[in-house]
């Protein structure tokens, strides 16, 4: 009787155990999905505020499902060819509220430029052996990075528009000046190279004048996407 009441109590404690550890992953599961919607919500608010016309999407990504998007931001179409914003969790969370509002308008203002057409450029870089991309790589990291700047420029115009503080993007950019210091030098020559972005200090500088300008000239554009 005694083995039937103990095997009884081993029997409902693996059960309640069994609950509570399914009732753990289903309260954690909703508490992430509910952050998720918030944070989403949160971006589709601020694309608003920025004059930006819907529709469009936006998909937060941790950084180990698209380790080509870790620490990064990116403008694009879906696979139904709908607009979307992608951020990475990394970054999201570690942005302030001017250095959020800058990276959105920077995406936002690749939209607004054009640049988010299908990309030849990068899948015949992508796909090319060494030798190719030798060839091939100046000028298409040339393109980029004016494309780059212009998104930058863009971005501060909108965030003016907007009424939003600029100074959140040389923010942004100054971390990765700092970053980029502690890297070893054959790094550092590498980014130089390869990178389509301008060279970090280059966009503090060239953000810094654009910011004292705008400020100077006292005027408010508004964007629209036609």
């Amino acid at each position: 009787m005694d083995f039937a009441i103990l095997i009884g109590k081993i029997f409902w404690g693996a059960i309640v155990s069994l609950g509570m550890i399914l009732l753990v992953i289903i309260l954690e599961t909703t508490w992430n999905a509910i952050g998720h919607y918030l944070k989403v919500r949160r971006i589709q608010r601020r694309i608003k505020l920025l004059g930006f016309r819907d529709p469009t999407g936006v998909k937060i990504i941790d950084d180990g499902i698209n380790s080509e998007l870790a620490g990064n931001a990116a403008a694009g179409f879906d696979t139904s060819g709908n607009r979307c914003i992608k951020i990475s969790k990394s970054l999201y969370e570690s942005l302030t509220i001017s250095e959020f509002n800058f990276v959105i308008s920077h995406e936002i203002a690749h939209f607004i430029n054009g640049d988010c057409r299908d990309d030849e450029e990068h899948r015949r870089l992508a796909d090319a052996n060494l030798f190719v991309r030798a060839i091939l790589l100046p000028g298409i990291r040339k393109r980029h990075r004016e494309k780059e700047r212009r998104a930058d420029i863009k971005a501060l115009e909108l965030l003016q528009a907007a009424g939003l503080p600029m100074h959140g993007g040389v923010a942004f950019v100054q971390r990765s000046v700092e970053e980029e210091s502690k890297l070893w030098f054959i790094d550092r020559l590498w980014n130089s190279i390869y990178h389509t972005y301008p060279l970090s200090s280059k966009r503090v500088a060239y953000l810094a004048a654009e910011i004292k300008r705008l400020e100077n000239s006292g005027i408010t554009k508004k964007h629209d996407l036609a």
